[in-house]
Parts: structure tokens; C-alpha cells; sequence
């Protein structure tokens, strides 16, 4: 089911067209967030925006959020812009924001709602038809312009990336048999999650560069998608130097692996000091065991905190259900990529649930 966001889109149109003072993209770090303000800044150059000069961008990670609650610097910050556009990410409350053009793209269901200015699907469709944000944005360009070949292409990097390439198709006025989706007939979408997103995780999060990883994918995917395969020499050496340094960490972390293969089952117990390779072993055994759900928890005093991917079951449910459960347990997500944290005694209510299900 396809959320009909046509009254939205021709609120922003209105905006758009009379567009003026200078604009903020408040992005989520992630590969959809990038994708999504990719797309969103080809929109401002079609109304003769110009980066650096009309528009800017803040890359957001999940501490933002608290950040602008909590400090009247980054506030002010925000406020001296007079267009706010957040792309796959929210705040809890737009209050003092109001005072400005805003536009919230998001896809997770958290902050407010209702608002005209929130753009969101999460509370009109269920879990699986849940679309990426950067699919939400391709809607807005189809909306005002039409299709666009290499904009779709770009969509789909991002809706693989958040697992959610079913409820996106859609959002891009296509199928899932579109060849263009895949770049060509050999390109797959498992290829393209690992050889593209493994590679944006890592520089951004190697470097603290999330901006400068945002400009060089606007720079160079205007003509053709090289941007988001081919690195300079110094990116190339960020990322080979640290997948060496990852591996020979790996090998060590294979100890702490536990197999279920009666319920295609993975739990990994990440001790607090490798937590930097999170992702990257989700690439991997993503790659590796596609049919499995993959749990990977990591202990700290009497708590825990997990990720969890799958295919399976509705991971979303599962920590819903637990949340009502117990007041001390907290998390969110989609279907198929949830995080949860807990007391470590509900860590094992968690495990029995996933298994319960598979």
C-alpha cells in the first residue's frame, strides 16, 4: 500500500517555487539519510538552489537529537536558517521550530504527528510495506518532475540499505522486475548493500567526515553512479586499512558466536571494546547467511543493547511486546533491523521470543 502524500508534496511545491533565505538539510547519518538528501538537493538545484550558498547540511548522528533538546546552541543554530527540511530523521517536538518553513521526511515511528509539515508512512502502513525515506523523496521528485533514471538508482541504494526494497517499489512508479533498479542485469541487491553501504559505513564512521562523505556523493553522481563505487586514493586507503585491521579482529570474535541451525539463528555476544565492528559483521553475515536472523548484543553492568536482522519475523513486534511488558526495556526500528536495550535478566526474554517466532 502506497501512502498518497500528493496534498504534502504540493505544500513544499508552494515553498519551492517561492523559496527564499537560506535552507538546512538536517540529515540521518546512515546510507538512506544520504541517499534521501542526495535526492532532496538535486530537487534545490532544479529550483536554482546552489550548495554553500543557498543550501547547507548538518549529517546527524542518533545524538543529535538530544543535542538540540538539550542545547540552546544548537538550537540557535538551527533557527538562524529560514527553510529546516529533516531528511530520515525527527525530533520529539517542532514547537520551537514553527517560526520556520519545516518539512519532515521520516520513516520511523517516533516524534510527533498529524503535523501538515511531517511526511511519514510509519502510522498508515504496516511493517513490510514500509518504505525508506530516500523512496519518500523520489515520490516527492516524481511528484514535481517526473522520472529520473539515475535519481531511481540512487533511491534504491538507499531503501536496500534499510532493508526495505518491498515497500519502497511503490514510491519509485516501477516494479520489482525493472532492470534499471540494479544498474544492470548482473547487479544484484545484496552486492550493492555490501560493495556500496559497507563502503560509505566506512568512512564516515572511521573519519568523523560525514559531511565531506555527503558532498563527494552530490559532487560525483550528477552524470552516473561512480561516486558511490569509485573513491579517491585517500578514501581507498581509509577503507582497506581498516577491513585489514578488522579482520585479524574478527577471527578473534568467531569465539563468541553462537549457531542455531534448527532456527537459522545467529547471537553474537560483542564485548564492549569491539563495538566499533558492529556493522561491520552485520555486513558480513548478511552476505553470509542471508536466510538467518542475526542478534548481536553487547553487556554493560547490569544492561544490555542489541541490533537485530530478519527476514523471518517482525522484529518491531517483538520489542513492542516487550516494552509493554517491562517498563525498563527500551527500543524501535522497522520489520526486518530493530535495536532494543534492557536489564541483563530480559535479555533472555528477548532470545526466547525471536525463537518462539522462527
Amino acid at each position: 500500500m502506497k501512502v498518497d502524500f500528493s496534498s504534502k508534496f504540493e505544500l513544499i511545491k508552494s515553498l519551492l517555487k517561492n523559496i527564499k533565505g537560506k535552507t538546512l538539510l538536517i540529515i540521518h547519518y546512515d546510507a538512506d539519510g544520504l541517499t534521501s538528501a542526495v535526492i532532496f538537493s538535486r530537487i534545490l538545484e532544479k529550483y536554482g538552489q546552489e550548495y554553500k550558498k543557498d543550501f547547507f547540511c548538518t549529517v546527524a548522528k542518533d545524538s543529535y537529537r538530544e543535542e538540540y533538546e538539550k542545547s540552546e546552541e544548537t538550537k540557535k543554530h538551527i533557527l538562524e536558517f529560514d527553510n529546516i527540511i529533516l531528511l530520515d530523521y525527527c525530533f520529539d517536538s517542532y514547537n520551537d521550530l514553527e517560526t520556520r518553513n519545516i518539512f519532515v521526511f521520516d520513516h520511523h515511528k517516533s516524534g510527533q504527528r498529524g503535523k501538515p509539515y511531517i511526511i511519514n508512512p510509519s502510522w498508515e502502513v504496516s511493517s513490510e510495506e514500509l518504505p525508506s525515506t530516500s523512496s519518500i523523496i523520489y515520490d516527492l521528485y516524481y511528484y514535481l518532475f517526473g522520472p529520473d533514471k539515475l535519481l531511481k538508482q540512487t533511491t534504491f541504494i538507499g531503501a536496500c540499505s534499510d532493508f526495505m526494497v518491498y515497500g519502497s517499489i511503490p514510491y519509485l512508479h516501477t516494479n520489482s522486475k525493472d532492470l534499471d533498479l540494479f544498474m544492470s542485469n548482473s547487479i544484484l541487491p545484496k552486492p550493492i548493500l555490501f560493495d556500496i553501504c559497507q563502503n560509505l559505513q566506512n568512512i564516515y564512521e572511521h573519519t568523523g567526515k560525514e559531511i565531506k562523505l555527503f558532498e563527494h556523493l552530490l559532487e560525483n553522481t550528477k552524470e552516473n553512479l561512480d561516486g558511490f563505487f569509485v573513491f579517491n586514493p585517500e578514501q581507498q586507503k581509509i577503507i582497506l586499512d581498516t577491513e585489514k585491521e578488522e579482520l585479524e579482529n574478527i577471527k578473534e570474535l568467531l569465539e563468541w558466536v553462537e549457531v542455531d541451525e534448527t532456527k537459522k539463528l545467529i547471537i553474537i555476544n560483542l564485548p564492549p571494546e569491539h563495538k566499533a565492528l558492529k556493522k561491520y559483521i552485520q555486513n558480513i553475515l548478511e552476505l553470509m547467511y542471508t536466510d538467518y536472523t542475526k542478534l548481536i548484543y553487547t553487556n554493560r553492568k547490569n544492561r544490555f543493547s542489541c541490533s537485530i536482522r530478519s527476514s523471518k519475523v517482525d522484529l518491531l513486534k517483538i520489542v513492542n511486546e516487550l516494552k509493554k511488558e517491562f517498563q525498563d526495556f527500551s527500543g524501535g526500528g522497522h520489520s526486518f533491523a530493530a535495536g532494543c536495550a534492557g536489564p541483563l535478566e530480559k535479555k533472555v526474554f528477548l532470545i526466547q521470543k525471536i525463537k518462539d517466532k522462527l
